[in-house]
């Protein structure tokens, strides 16, 4: 699934069934779907409904949002920070 901010792409979403572990394989697959795009979107999300990877289809690193914009919840929800 791709997701578009302000009609600029934003994240690949990588899917898969609640329970199934996610492995580097899953990754790596969200990694090349970001990378026949054309911008490229910065993020690529993995996720199974208990786990959530965010990637930089730049880097292939984690990414983790600055102190301040941003936190992943308890639930897995990405929400504002209020601090």
């Amino acid at each position: 699934m791709l997701v578009y901010f302000n009609d600029q792409s934003l994240a690949v979403f990588e899917l898969k069934r609640c329970g199934t572990a996610l492995t580097g394989a899953d990754e790596e697959q969200g990694l090349q779907c970001a990378r026949v795009l054309h911008p490229r979107p910065p993020l690529g999300v993995v996720a199974n409904g208990d786990t959530v990877r965010m990637i930089e289809t730049h880097s292939g690193l984690e990414w983790r949002p600055e102190a301040g914009h941003c936190e992943l919840g308890e639930s897995g929800r990405i929400g504002r920070s209020m601090t």
